[in-house]
């Protein structure tokens, strides 16, 4: 009896665990897309671009800084991410023992991808030059629509097959696939070991959707650039 309510209590951890991991994707895509965008589109300005372009540091260098200091932000979104998880799942009946290194582990990674994939759509996002309105509006809308398509809160059988189709073509699915792949999937009974397999499919297709989205990002912000006119007489107007 024992050991029957020890497994339990374990199971009801680890689905505690997995439910708060997969809500968190409105959260971590949100705050994302509004630091992220809002640093690249207001360096992406057309006045801000040309003083940029006329410092001593190459084009080059002074995006990489951009993307540096958007990168530490994501760690820090993951870190705080992390901890909000496992000190959520300290306070349950079975504690940290109930996840496992390898499961707490595979889970954690899967969510530094979804949050390298919310860095890039961030990127992608303020490559458009979108005003804070249009942007905020994005990360709500794009938020909500990948929690409710990602299975996260309702689960996939009881999803029509139409919308299960069209849930896999969002990144926040497999983010969610993943993490259920942590404990052995998501008809698993929550206690198993990690399906390795099914585990790094869910997180390459994340990260393929991040390298979709600095493509776009790049593309986009390219044409912009080709299409801007450097406002010249503007740079030294003195105000």
């Amino acid at each position: 009896t024992g050991d029957s309510a020890a497994e339990d209590g374990s199971a009801v951890t680890v689905a505690a665990f997995t439910m708060m991991m997969g809500i968190m994707v409105y959260s971590v895509l949100s705050v994302m897309i509004l630091a992220t965008g809002f640093v690249v589109s207001r360096f992406n300005e057309v006045l801000v671009r040309a003083r940029l372009s006329a410092a001593p540091q190459s084009s080059v260098r002074v995006n990489g800084q951009i993307m540096l200091a958007c990168a530490v932000w994501a760690l820090i979104v993951w870190v705080y991410f992390a901890a909000l998880s496992l000190g959520f799942t300290a306070v349950m009946r079975g504690g940290l023992q109930a996840l496992g290194v390898q499961g707490a582990g595979a889970a954690l990674g899967a969510a530094f991808a979804f949050t390298v994939m919310t860095l890039a759509f961030g990127f992608m996002v303020g490559q458009f030059g979108l005003p804070a309105t249009a942007i905020n509006g994005i990360a709500n809308v794009v938020g909500l629509a990948l929690l409710f398509l990602s299975g996260a809160m309702i689960s996939p059988s009881l999803m029509p097959d139409a919308m299960v189709t069209l849930a896999k073509f969002t990144p926040g699915w497999w983010y969610v696939d993943a993490v259920y792949q942590s404990f052995g999937g998501r008809d698993a009974t929550n206690v198993g070991k990690p399906d390795w397999g099914g585990w790094g499919l869910s997180i390459t297709v994340v990260l393929l959707f991040a390298v979709v989205f600095v493509c776009v990002g790049l593309a986009v912000g390219r044409v912009r650039q080709s299409k801007s006119v450097v406002a010249g007489p503007a740079l030294t107007t003195v105000q």
